[in-house]
């Protein structure tokens, strides 16, 4: 905090918690009935920190036993989940999104408050039964610490036209 002046934040990302689509659960309520009913035999792969942070307040305010296996990132978790060797998964929507939209893995669930553009048609955790649940990653651009104000403003300025473009925005 003490190194670094904000010029901008650059996006909101929610993660995805999807499913092999052998796995029978096809919502929150149904994925937290089933671990109630088999505790820690379901395990979820974790690409992140932020992943097992969403992972954490999925057991603790779902009260859903599930049991995290950590990854060394998305190829690999994402590879073991199409293969069938972990039922689910939890990333973010940008790694998941081409595996949900071909039909390869299902979406459960995405972190936002609420459906978001960028999985349209995939309900929201809190929309499934548990109000508030929100996690979301960021992204920002950080500038070092005495960087003058007018360069802080410029910059703001065109991150902002930037991310204002919607082919931008798309991507």
């Amino acid at each position: 905090e003490k190194d670094f002046e904000p010029i901008a934040l650059i996006g909101n990302l929610p993660m995805v918690i999807a499913a092999n689509p052998s796995f029978a659960p096809t919502n929150i309520r149904e994925l937290i009935a089933a671990a109630k009913a088999k505790p820690d035999s379901i395990n979820v792969a974790l690409t992140s920190t932020t992943a097992r942070v969403v992972f954490e307040l999925l057991r603790q305010s779902g009260g859903a036993p599930l049991f995290g296996v950590p990854y060394r990132g998305s190829g690999p978790a994402t590879t073991d989940v199409l293969g069938g060797q972990l039922p689910l998964t939890i990333d973010t929507v940008t790694a998941m999104r081409p595996q949900v939209t071909s039909g390869k893995l299902r979406a459960l669930a995405i972190t936002s408050l609420a459906t978001s553009e960028l999985l349209p048609g995939v309900p929201s955790v809190a929309e499934q039964g548990l109000p508030g649940f929100e996690i979301t990653a960021w992204n920002a651009l950080f500038a070092p610490r005495g960087t003058p104000v007018a360069i802080l403003n410029a910059l703001n300025a065109e991150v902002l036209k930037s991310l204002a473009q919607a082919e931008t925005r798309q991507r």
